[in-house]
């Protein structure tokens, strides 16, 4: 009987770290979803089961320079907007953001955000983490 009690005690214990600690989770998954649409621009493409490279510039007159990196505005635009213990939002608000991710008649698509099968992995690895700590806490 007094084993039950004490499971149910741990049981409470952790139901409540968890709570707790929920909007923080989800801010930092927030926060590794930018990380890893930034880090496509450094891949020069969209990482989802392997790199997408992006289509080479039309009459390329700047051959050293990354493709979608002039300014820096783009990647830089890529943010968290708002969060909650249940949800995060994260934007791009530049006028050309949409039309290069995902594409226009006159624009090749050159994917930079979205779903990722890599960004699932290291998001389910950031979570089970984080149950982790909080297991051994109590």
């Amino acid at each position: 009987m007094a084993a039950l009690v004490e499971l149910r005690n741990d049981i409470k214990t952790h139901r409540r770290l968890l709570r707790r600690g929920q909007k923080g989770m989800v801010r930092r998954l927030g926060e590794l979803a930018v990380k890893h649409f930034n880090e496509n621009f450094e891949k020069q493409g969209f990482v989802d089961g392997g790199v997408d490279s992006w289509l080479p510039r039309k009459n390329n007159t700047d051959p050293g320079r990354p493709i979608l990196i002039k300014t820096g505005r783009l990647k830089k635009a890529t943010r968290i907007s708002t969060s909650s213990k249940s949800q995060v939002r994260i934007v791009n608000k530049t006028p050309y953001a949409g039309k290069h991710n995902v594409g226009t008649a006159k624009i090749p698509q050159r994917q930079f955000s979205g779903s990722s099968l890599e960004l699932d992995v290291k998001s389910v690895d950031l979570i089970e983490a984080w149950v982790k700590t909080i297991m051994v806490v109590t």
